[in-house]
């Protein structure tokens, strides 16, 4: 939902899901990697918005590559969880 509210709408590319571990007594936790391409505006609106989400989100790792094409989109892979 981070993604698609983004003007326009930021598609993900490939994703991976890992496998649940437990976080303390009560909780869980689950690894998920995103591709995307974006603008570097959009990319920095997704991180923000992140942290506003309710749930608990946490930014792992983030790789951004730049191809240099005319349109100026990154290539971006977060790992979050």
């Amino acid at each position: 939902r981070v993604a698609r509210a983004e003007n326009p709408p930021v598609e993900i590319g490939a994703t991976e899901v890992g496998q649940v571990k437990a976080f303390g007594d009560a909780y869980g936790e689950v690894a998920v990697a995103v591709n995307l391409q974006c603008r570097i505006e959009q990319l920095v609106n997704i991180i923000a918005a992140l942290s506003a989400q309710p749930e608990i989100i946490a930014l792992n790792e983030m790789r951004v590559l730049s191809p240099g094409n005319k349109e100026k989109t990154l290539n971006v892979r977060l790992s979050l969880s």
